[in-house]
Protein backbone atom coordinates (compact mmCIF):
# COMPACT_ATOMS: atom_id res chain seq x y z
CA UNK A 1 0.00 0.00 0.00
CA UNK A 2 1.32 3.52 -0.87
CA UNK A 3 1.77 5.93 2.02
CA UNK A 4 -0.78 8.20 -0.25
CA UNK A 5 -3.32 5.69 -0.23
CA UNK A 6 -2.49 5.19 3.37
CA UNK A 7 -2.84 9.29 4.30
CA UNK A 8 -6.26 8.78 2.34
CA UNK A 9 -7.43 6.08 4.45
CA UNK A 10 -6.30 7.92 7.50
CA UNK A 11 -7.99 11.16 6.36
CA UNK A 12 -10.74 9.12 5.70
CA UNK A 13 -11.09 7.74 9.30
CA UNK A 14 -10.22 10.69 11.11
CA UNK A 15 -12.82 13.16 9.38
CA UNK A 16 -15.73 10.85 11.48
CA UNK A 17 -13.45 11.06 14.84
CA UNK A 18 -15.42 14.19 16.41
CA UNK A 19 -18.52 12.14 16.11
CA UNK A 20 -17.21 9.27 16.76
CA UNK A 21 -15.98 10.47 19.65
CA UNK A 22 -19.07 11.41 21.67
CA UNK A 23 -20.47 7.91 20.93
CA UNK A 24 -17.23 6.32 22.44
CA UNK A 25 -19.01 4.74 25.99
CA UNK A 26 -17.79 6.97 28.74
CA UNK A 27 -17.37 6.08 32.64
CA UNK A 28 -16.99 9.58 35.08
CA UNK A 29 -15.97 8.98 38.44
CA UNK A 30 -14.65 11.86 41.14
CA UNK A 31 -11.43 11.59 42.07
CA UNK A 32 -12.35 12.54 45.31
CA UNK A 33 -16.06 11.28 46.80
CA UNK A 34 -15.75 13.71 49.75
CA UNK A 35 -14.41 16.82 48.11
CA UNK A 36 -16.28 16.47 44.74
CA UNK A 37 -19.98 16.10 46.69
CA UNK A 38 -18.39 19.48 48.83
CA UNK A 39 -17.56 21.58 45.99
CA UNK A 40 -20.49 20.37 43.77
CA UNK A 41 -22.85 22.66 45.96
CA UNK A 42 -21.08 25.20 45.82
CA UNK A 43 -22.29 28.38 43.59
CA UNK A 44 -20.88 29.08 39.63
CA UNK A 45 -18.98 31.45 39.10
CA UNK A 46 -21.78 31.76 35.98
CA UNK A 47 -23.74 30.25 34.01
CA UNK A 48 -21.00 27.51 31.91
CA UNK A 49 -20.77 25.68 34.83
CA UNK A 50 -16.91 24.98 34.85
CA UNK A 51 -15.92 27.57 37.81
CA UNK A 52 -17.09 26.96 41.58
CA UNK A 53 -16.63 29.47 44.44
CA UNK A 54 -16.32 28.82 47.87
CA UNK A 55 -19.01 31.31 49.44
CA UNK A 56 -16.42 31.72 52.04
CA UNK A 57 -13.25 32.16 51.16
CA UNK A 58 -13.60 33.07 47.77
CA UNK A 59 -11.37 30.11 46.60
CA UNK A 60 -11.67 29.33 42.78
CA UNK A 61 -12.61 25.23 41.62
CA UNK A 62 -11.89 24.60 38.15
CA UNK A 63 -13.41 21.34 36.58
CA UNK A 64 -10.42 19.20 34.79
CA UNK A 65 -10.48 15.37 33.51
CA UNK A 66 -7.99 12.76 33.68
CA UNK A 67 -8.16 9.50 30.98
CA UNK A 68 -7.08 6.45 33.00
CA UNK A 69 -7.13 2.85 31.53
CA UNK A 70 -10.66 0.80 32.60
CA UNK A 71 -7.83 -2.17 34.10
CA UNK A 72 -6.04 0.64 36.12
CA UNK A 73 -8.10 1.34 38.86
CA UNK A 74 -11.02 -1.94 39.33
CA UNK A 75 -10.40 -1.55 42.92
CA UNK A 76 -11.33 2.14 42.82
CA UNK A 77 -14.15 1.67 40.96
CA UNK A 78 -15.81 -0.94 43.02
CA UNK A 79 -15.54 1.72 46.26
CA UNK A 80 -16.73 4.72 44.17
CA UNK A 81 -19.85 5.02 42.72
CA UNK A 82 -19.48 6.77 39.56
CA UNK A 83 -21.58 9.65 39.14
CA UNK A 84 -22.25 10.29 35.56
CA UNK A 85 -22.53 7.16 33.17
CA UNK A 86 -22.95 8.28 29.27
CA UNK A 87 -23.07 6.34 26.11
CA UNK A 88 -23.12 3.37 26.84
CA UNK A 89 -23.06 0.45 29.79
CA UNK A 90 -19.24 -0.99 29.00
CA UNK A 91 -17.41 1.50 29.49
CA UNK A 92 -13.82 1.17 27.13
CA UNK A 93 -12.16 3.96 29.27
CA UNK A 94 -12.28 5.94 32.94
CA UNK A 95 -12.30 9.26 33.03
CA UNK A 96 -11.81 11.14 36.50
CA UNK A 97 -12.80 14.28 37.39
CA UNK A 98 -11.53 16.76 39.82
CA UNK A 99 -11.60 20.27 41.08
CA UNK A 100 -8.56 21.98 40.30
CA UNK A 101 -8.36 24.69 43.22
CA UNK A 102 -7.01 28.37 43.12
CA UNK A 103 -6.43 30.71 46.44
CA UNK A 104 -7.42 33.11 44.29
CA UNK A 105 -9.05 34.82 40.57
CA UNK A 106 -5.37 35.80 39.94
CA UNK A 107 -4.01 32.07 40.60
CA UNK A 108 -6.65 31.12 38.69
CA UNK A 109 -5.81 32.80 35.30
CA UNK A 110 -2.21 31.63 35.24
CA UNK A 111 -3.44 28.37 35.93
CA UNK A 112 -5.95 28.83 32.71
CA UNK A 113 -2.90 30.67 30.67
CA UNK A 114 -0.36 27.88 31.39
CA UNK A 115 -3.12 25.22 29.89
CA UNK A 116 -3.15 27.24 26.90
CA UNK A 117 0.62 28.01 26.36
CA UNK A 118 0.91 23.74 26.82
CA UNK A 119 -2.05 23.33 23.91
CA UNK A 120 -1.56 26.42 21.55
CA UNK A 121 -2.59 25.71 17.92
CA UNK A 122 1.20 26.36 16.75
CA UNK A 123 3.64 26.51 19.59
CA UNK A 124 2.02 24.44 22.67
CA UNK A 125 4.31 21.69 23.97
CA UNK A 126 1.44 19.14 23.57
CA UNK A 127 0.48 19.84 19.83
CA UNK A 128 4.31 20.44 18.96
CA UNK A 129 5.25 16.88 20.84
CA UNK A 130 1.81 15.17 19.15
CA UNK A 131 2.52 16.45 15.79
CA UNK A 132 6.10 15.26 15.64
CA UNK A 133 4.62 11.61 16.40
CA UNK A 134 2.45 12.18 13.13
CA UNK A 135 5.65 13.28 11.80
CA UNK A 136 7.35 10.10 13.26
CA UNK A 137 4.69 7.70 12.02
CA UNK A 138 4.82 9.36 8.84
CA UNK A 139 8.42 8.98 7.86
CA UNK A 140 8.70 5.00 9.26
CA UNK A 141 5.49 4.18 6.68
CA UNK A 142 7.62 5.52 4.20
CA UNK A 143 10.57 3.50 5.19
CA UNK A 144 8.27 0.21 5.23
CA UNK A 145 7.11 0.87 1.95
CA UNK A 146 9.97 1.52 0.34
CA UNK A 147 11.42 -1.72 2.09
CA UNK A 148 14.11 0.18 3.62
CA UNK A 149 13.65 -1.98 7.19
CA UNK A 150 14.91 -5.51 7.18
CA UNK A 151 16.57 -7.85 9.76
CA UNK A 152 19.74 -6.19 9.54
CA UNK A 153 18.64 -2.51 10.63
CA UNK A 154 15.63 -3.16 12.72
CA UNK A 155 17.57 -2.76 15.89
CA UNK A 156 18.96 0.30 15.10
CA UNK A 157 15.53 1.52 13.77
CA UNK A 158 13.40 0.40 17.08
CA UNK A 159 16.47 2.65 19.14
CA UNK A 160 16.10 5.55 17.42
CA UNK A 161 12.58 5.33 17.57
CA UNK A 162 12.63 4.83 20.99
CA UNK A 163 14.71 8.25 21.49
CA UNK A 164 12.49 9.96 19.45
CA UNK A 165 9.03 8.85 21.65
CA UNK A 166 11.30 9.83 24.80
CA UNK A 167 11.97 13.08 23.61
CA UNK A 168 8.57 13.52 22.35
CA UNK A 169 7.05 12.70 25.75
CA UNK A 170 5.62 9.49 24.37
CA UNK A 171 7.87 7.43 26.07
CA UNK A 172 6.65 7.36 29.68
CA UNK A 173 3.13 9.16 29.08
CA UNK A 174 0.97 8.80 31.86
CA UNK A 175 -2.12 9.05 29.96
CA UNK A 176 -3.26 5.97 28.07
CA UNK A 177 -3.94 7.00 24.74
CA UNK A 178 -0.28 8.23 24.89
CA UNK A 179 0.71 4.75 26.24
CA UNK A 180 -1.39 3.00 23.38
CA UNK A 181 0.20 5.33 20.76
CA UNK A 182 4.10 4.46 21.63
CA UNK A 183 3.42 0.80 21.85
CA UNK A 184 2.02 0.75 18.54
CA UNK A 185 4.86 2.96 17.26
CA UNK A 186 7.62 0.63 19.26
CA UNK A 187 5.65 -2.64 18.03
CA UNK A 188 5.75 -1.37 14.20
CA UNK A 189 9.87 -2.60 14.58
CA UNK A 190 8.66 -5.94 15.60
CA UNK A 191 9.39 -9.50 14.06
CA UNK A 192 6.29 -11.59 13.54
CA UNK A 193 6.48 -15.47 14.56
CA UNK A 194 9.26 -16.22 12.11
CA UNK A 195 11.49 -13.64 13.28
CA UNK A 196 11.05 -11.37 9.84
CA UNK A 197 10.47 -7.86 9.51
CA UNK A 198 6.19 -7.83 8.01
CA UNK A 199 5.58 -4.47 6.13
CA UNK A 200 2.26 -4.88 6.30
CA UNK A 201 1.50 -5.34 10.25
CA UNK A 202 3.85 -2.36 10.65
CA UNK A 203 2.08 -0.06 8.38
CA UNK A 204 -1.15 -1.03 9.85
CA UNK A 205 0.21 -0.82 13.31
CA UNK A 206 1.36 2.83 12.34
CA UNK A 207 -2.38 3.73 10.63
CA UNK A 208 -3.67 2.78 14.03
CA UNK A 209 -1.12 4.73 15.94
CA UNK A 210 -1.74 8.02 13.27
CA UNK A 211 -5.30 7.69 13.71
CA UNK A 212 -4.84 7.86 18.02
CA UNK A 213 -2.33 10.77 17.35
CA UNK A 214 -4.87 12.67 15.17
CA UNK A 215 -7.67 12.28 18.08
CA UNK A 216 -5.02 13.55 20.31
CA UNK A 217 -5.10 16.80 18.65
CA UNK A 218 -8.85 17.28 18.39
CA UNK A 219 -8.58 16.56 22.10
CA UNK A 220 -6.10 19.49 22.24
CA UNK A 221 -8.40 21.67 20.35
CA UNK A 222 -11.04 20.94 22.80
CA UNK A 223 -8.67 22.04 25.76
CA UNK A 224 -7.57 24.85 23.89
CA UNK A 225 -11.55 26.05 23.69
CA UNK A 226 -12.35 24.60 26.91
CA UNK A 227 -9.61 27.12 29.15
CA UNK A 228 -9.96 30.18 26.58
CA UNK A 229 -13.55 30.59 27.46
CA UNK A 230 -12.61 29.59 31.31
CA UNK A 231 -9.42 32.37 30.65
CA UNK A 232 -12.18 34.66 29.31
CA UNK A 233 -14.84 34.26 32.33
CA UNK A 234 -12.06 34.50 34.84
CA UNK A 235 -10.53 37.99 33.19
CA UNK A 236 -13.89 39.28 33.07
CA UNK A 237 -14.59 38.62 36.37
CA UNK A 238 -12.08 39.92 37.54
CA UNK A 239 -12.10 43.23 36.09
CA UNK A 240 -15.63 43.84 36.95
CA UNK A 241 -14.74 43.23 40.87
CA UNK A 242 -11.70 45.45 40.77
CA UNK A 243 -14.15 48.12 38.78
CA UNK A 244 -16.45 48.00 41.62
CA UNK A 245 -13.61 48.32 44.42
CA UNK A 246 -11.40 50.96 42.65
CA UNK A 247 -14.89 53.06 42.68
CA UNK A 248 -15.71 52.53 45.85
CA UNK A 249 -11.57 53.86 46.87
CA UNK A 250 -12.66 56.98 44.64
CA UNK A 251 -15.92 57.64 46.87
CA UNK A 252 -14.18 56.81 50.01
CA UNK A 253 -11.47 59.45 49.07
CA UNK A 254 -13.85 62.55 47.66
CA UNK A 255 -16.13 61.82 51.46
CA UNK A 256 -12.35 61.91 52.89
CA UNK A 257 -11.44 65.28 51.17
CA UNK A 258 -11.08 68.43 53.40
CA UNK A 259 -14.64 70.14 54.13
CA UNK A 260 -17.03 71.16 56.79
CA UNK A 261 -18.76 68.29 58.72
CA UNK A 262 -22.16 69.37 56.98
CA UNK A 263 -20.57 68.36 53.51
CA UNK A 264 -19.30 65.57 55.13
CA UNK A 265 -22.87 64.59 56.23
CA UNK A 266 -24.01 64.91 52.44
CA UNK A 267 -22.02 62.49 50.88
CA UNK A 268 -22.01 59.38 53.38
CA UNK A 269 -25.83 58.40 51.72
CA UNK A 270 -23.83 58.42 48.52
CA UNK A 271 -21.32 56.16 49.90
CA UNK A 272 -23.78 53.55 51.51
CA UNK A 273 -25.98 53.74 48.49
CA UNK A 274 -22.81 52.76 46.58
CA UNK A 275 -21.66 50.16 48.87
CA UNK A 276 -24.78 48.24 49.17
CA UNK A 277 -25.98 48.43 45.32
CA UNK A 278 -22.24 46.91 44.26
CA UNK A 279 -20.07 45.77 47.51
CA UNK A 280 -22.47 42.92 47.97
CA UNK A 281 -22.24 38.95 48.37
CA UNK A 282 -23.84 38.53 44.70
CA UNK A 283 -21.37 40.87 43.25
CA UNK A 284 -18.41 40.24 44.75
CA UNK A 285 -17.56 36.42 44.18
CA UNK A 286 -13.51 35.58 44.56
CA UNK A 287 -10.50 35.78 46.16
CA UNK A 288 -9.27 38.23 46.88
CA UNK A 289 -11.76 40.83 46.08
CA UNK A 290 -14.47 39.52 47.94
CA UNK A 291 -13.38 39.69 51.47
CA UNK A 292 -12.07 42.69 51.69
CA UNK A 293 -14.99 44.47 50.10
CA UNK A 294 -17.22 42.73 52.00
CA UNK A 295 -14.89 43.31 54.97
CA UNK A 296 -15.22 46.86 53.98
CA UNK A 297 -19.04 47.05 53.66
CA UNK A 298 -19.81 45.34 57.12
CA UNK A 299 -17.20 47.50 59.18
CA UNK A 300 -18.93 50.93 57.36
CA UNK A 301 -22.11 50.23 57.43
CA UNK A 302 -22.95 47.19 59.86
CA UNK A 303 -24.15 43.66 59.80
CA UNK A 304 -28.00 42.75 59.17
CA UNK A 305 -29.08 39.95 61.06
CA UNK A 306 -29.70 37.57 57.81
CA UNK A 307 -25.70 38.61 57.16
CA UNK A 308 -24.13 37.37 60.36
CA UNK A 309 -23.81 33.80 59.43
CA UNK A 310 -21.67 34.38 56.39
CA UNK A 311 -19.78 36.88 58.26
CA UNK A 312 -18.57 34.58 60.97
CA UNK A 313 -17.40 31.99 58.92
CA UNK A 314 -15.86 34.49 56.61
CA UNK A 315 -13.85 35.99 59.38
CA UNK A 316 -14.36 33.12 61.66
CA UNK A 317 -11.24 33.97 64.38
CA UNK A 318 -10.32 37.45 63.67
CA UNK A 319 -10.12 39.81 66.56
CA UNK A 320 -10.94 42.70 63.92
CA UNK A 321 -13.84 41.25 62.55
CA UNK A 322 -15.05 40.43 65.97
CA UNK A 323 -14.53 44.35 66.72
CA UNK A 324 -16.49 45.14 63.60
CA UNK A 325 -19.93 43.52 64.39
CA UNK A 326 -19.88 45.83 67.57
CA UNK A 327 -19.19 48.86 65.40
CA UNK A 328 -22.17 51.05 64.78
CA UNK A 329 -22.81 51.73 61.15
CA UNK A 330 -21.02 55.44 60.58
CA UNK A 331 -24.70 56.73 58.86
CA UNK A 332 -26.70 55.99 62.00
CA UNK A 333 -23.29 57.09 64.58
CA UNK A 334 -23.22 60.54 62.89
CA UNK A 335 -27.12 60.76 63.51
CA UNK A 336 -26.72 59.55 67.38
CA UNK A 337 -24.03 60.92 68.31
CA UNK A 338 -23.37 64.75 68.78
CA UNK A 339 -21.79 66.17 65.77
CA UNK A 340 -18.05 66.73 67.43
CA UNK A 341 -14.87 67.23 65.66
CA UNK A 342 -14.09 63.48 67.74
CA UNK A 343 -16.80 62.12 66.07
CA UNK A 344 -16.46 63.08 62.46
CA UNK A 345 -12.33 61.84 63.17
CA UNK A 346 -13.79 58.26 64.30
CA UNK A 347 -15.51 58.34 60.79
CA UNK A 348 -12.57 59.38 59.05
CA UNK A 349 -10.44 56.76 60.48
CA UNK A 350 -12.88 53.85 59.83
CA UNK A 351 -12.88 55.33 56.35
CA UNK A 352 -9.16 55.56 56.12
CA UNK A 353 -9.02 51.91 57.22
CA UNK A 354 -11.37 50.98 54.42
CA UNK A 355 -9.42 52.92 52.19
CA UNK A 356 -6.40 51.52 53.11
CA UNK A 357 -7.66 47.88 52.91
CA UNK A 358 -9.15 48.10 49.30
CA UNK A 359 -6.03 49.60 47.85
CA UNK A 360 -3.69 46.94 49.34
CA UNK A 361 -5.75 44.07 47.98
CA UNK A 362 -6.00 45.83 44.64
CA UNK A 363 -2.07 46.59 44.73
CA UNK A 364 -1.88 42.64 45.87
CA UNK A 365 -4.54 41.29 42.62
CA UNK A 366 -1.56 43.65 40.46
CA UNK A 367 0.93 42.09 41.32
CA UNK A 368 0.04 38.21 41.36
CA UNK A 369 -1.30 38.41 37.92
CA UNK A 370 2.07 38.59 37.15
CA UNK A 371 3.98 35.89 39.38
CA UNK A 372 4.78 32.91 37.22
CA UNK A 373 3.22 29.40 37.36
CA UNK A 374 5.77 26.63 39.01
Amino acid sequence: MRSNEVEKRILQSTSKLPSRMEKEPLFIVPENIIKFNEIKRYLNLNENNRIKINPFSGEIYISTYRHTMKEESQDRQSKEKPVLMQRGENPSQKIVKRWNSYPNIESAIRGAEHVLDRYGKEKGKEVENTRGIIGLTKRLLTKFELGNVNNENIEEITEETSQELAALGFGNAEKPIKQKIALQIINTAGKDKLERVNPLISRTRLASAWVKAIRELLDAKKTREKFSAISMDLQSERAIERFYLSQATVLIEKTLEKQSIGDFRSKIPILKTYFLTFLTPEKMKVAPYRNSALFSRYSLLGIRNEERYLFTKMFPNGQKALNALNLSPIDKFMQETVSTKSTYEEIQERLAESLESVNNVLDKGAKDLEKREN
